[in-house]
């Protein structure tokens, strides 16, 4: 079973007209409350939302991406972007990510995946 210990990325959906970079700071404050350092001022003109992040000396990246109108994914990276953080890290920011979208109201149809082949399609 594909879970958040296991899985690379995290669909999911929103009702209404969302603001990316609210989600995306929202995700950091939780994360950084959690205990990782947390850098939003990077890439402010990125197509996607993404922050730096760092735990137990391994630094990550979140990435949020909007795949149509209401419907989002998102995925962490390593140092460099062909990278994969700690599995460790992974675990612990994926319970983090998903506890903290499920809290917001409107937002939904929650699965993960283990393969980008597997996400949504616009």
């Amino acid at each position: 079973m594909i879970d958040a210990s296991t899985a690379l990325y995290l669909s999911f959906t929103t009702s209404g007209r969302d603001d990316a970079d609210a989600i995306r700071l929202k995700l950091a404050s939780a994360l950084e409350s959690a205990g990782a350092e947390i850098d939003t001022n990077i890439h402010r003109y990125e197509v996607d939302w993404l922050f730096y992040g760092v735990r137990d000396g391994s630094r990550f990246t979140v990435v949020l991406v909007e795949i149509a109108p209401k419907r989002w994914f998102i995925f962490l990276e390593g140092a460099k972007p062909e990278d994969q953080p700690a599995p460790s890290v992974r675990a612990w920011a994926h319970t983090i990510i998903e506890s903290t979208l499920r809290s917001r109201k409107g937002t939904g149809a929650f699965h993960w995946h283990d393969s980008h082949l597997t996400l949504p399609k616009p």
